[in-house]
């Protein structure tokens, strides 16, 4: 039920899905990144709310969708 680590997962799943598709990165992969990146932002600024599971799991999912992209990059996904 943490909407960083919902937000993250959505995002990992449309850059996926437009991977399998052929397209180019879709305004939904976008969306779902901006949401979760603000989402861990605020978390990260209020005390007591930086440190939790569904914290470390989105910014571990993040940190996963980046090598995704980068390594989609270096093959010309």
């Amino acid at each position: 039920t943490d909407a960083a680590l919902f937000q993250s997962l959505l995002c990992g799943s449309a850059l996926h899905l437009d991977m399998f598709t052929g397209k180019k990165r879709s305004t939904e992969m976008y969306k779902h990144m901006k949401e979760a990146v603000s989402l861990l932002s605020t978390r990260l600024r209020e005390p007591g709310e930086e440190i939790g599971d569904g914290t470390i799991a989105a910014v571990a999912h993040l940190a996963d969708f980046e090598v995704s992209v980068l390594s989609c990059e270096r093959v010309r996904c």
